[in-house]
């Protein structure tokens, strides 16, 4: 039924698709060939032991599932009717993390094709104990993508690199919103979520993700009530919206702070998420309505938002100007 009606929405044909039993669909190289894993294959009991056992990334991956719903319930225009037609795929032995494009694969029923795919390998190996880290970051630009919003310019930048400056602002925003995601994960790294104690003894976070985790945290600490480490004033605004941390302070606090409310036009939009997914369809909505052809910036982000949720216009108004620093004055040279 979910594929019918995303054929019948698109108009598009789409001859075979990802067989599978589970909420999302594994696949390998098999023999040289990217080959769909049947259900019942050992791979799916470890993966859902070793990454989908973290509670942040099980709920990201229903975030993922149900913005597809979201596009099925609205009719709107598909940027990936495929992969919405789909479970999310995810090839475990992918050469790095991130966003695969065009992506031809093996099933029982034939030679399925979709437009996105999540990538969870590190040099073409399953590793699944380093895929439980990366998810979160990873599955961030494949969630942009979802909903429209077209890469930066440039080569693309690995999870380890995030956090890199200088960035142009069409950067920091694709760049800063993984790194949003991803503090959703660090959370019980850095005691600000319960955590499985078993668990992170026997797969800590790395000690870098730790690190640029605080780093945000300290800075997004405006809507977490421990204030801020330094001076509004002290950050300007410009700088701020080309660097990565700073944009992701921003998106971390938003997510965080953002009310479950929202105009009733947005409904059918938003009541396929789980009350607490709504504040990150929220935000991903704000993403969906960002101006075509415009560059897609944390300031493009603010202003829809605002334009999205006008009962929130002021809060995120406020919350941009304490992380990121006041406004630029107009007419200033």
């Amino acid at each position: 039924m979910r594929l019918a009606i995303a054929v019948v929405i698109t108009g598009c044909i789409i001859p075979t698709f990802v067989p599978t039993e589970h909420e999302y669909a594994l696949a390998r190289h098999i023999d040289g060939r990217l080959t769909a894993l049947p259900t019942d294959d050992p791979l799916y009991e470890r993966f859902a032991a070793d990454v989908l056992s973290d509670p942040t990334l099980q709920r990201l991956l229903m975030l993922f599932e149900h913005t597809t719903e979201s596009f099925l319930a609205t009719n709107r225009a598909m940027p990936a009717p495929r992969t919405v037609a789909n479970r999310l795929v995810i090839v475990l032995d992918s050469d790095e993390p991130g966003v695969l494009h065009d992506v031809r694969l093996v099933t029982p029923n034939g030679q399925a094709r979709i437009e996105l795919a999540l990538g969870l390998g590190e040099r073409g190996q399953v590793d699944l104990a380093g895929a439980r880290h990366r998810m979160a970051a990873a599955l961030a630009p494949l969630l942009l993508e979802l909903v429209g919003v077209t890469p930066p310019d440039g080569p693309t930048v690995g999870i380890a690199d995030l956090a890199t400056e200088p960035a142009t602002p069409e950067e920091a925003l694709w760049r800063g919103y993984a790194l949003a995601l991803e503090a959703e994960y660090a959370r019980p790294a850095l005691g600000q979520a319960p955590a499985d104690e078993v668990a992170m003894s026997l797969n800590p976070p790395p000690a870098s993700l730790v690190e640029r985790q605080a780093a945000i945290a300290a800075r997004a600490a405006y809507s977490l009530g421990g204030g801020v480490a330094d001076s509004p004033s002290a950050w300007a605004r410009d700088a701020s919206a080309a660097s990565p941390m700073a944009v992701a302070a921003f998106l971390v606090a938003l997510q965080r702070g953002a009310g479950h409310y929202y105009p009733q036009q947005h409904m059918l939009w938003m009541v396929s998420y789980e009350p607490e997914e709504v504040p990150f369809g929220k935000v991903l909505l704000a993403f969906m309505r960002l101006p075509r052809g415009a560059p897609a910036t944390v300031e493009a982000l603010i202003a829809t938002y605002g334009e999205t949720y006008p009962a929130e216009r002021a809060m995120v108004r406020d919350l941009a100007d304490a992380i990121l620093g006041p406004p630029i004055p107009r007419g200033t040279p």
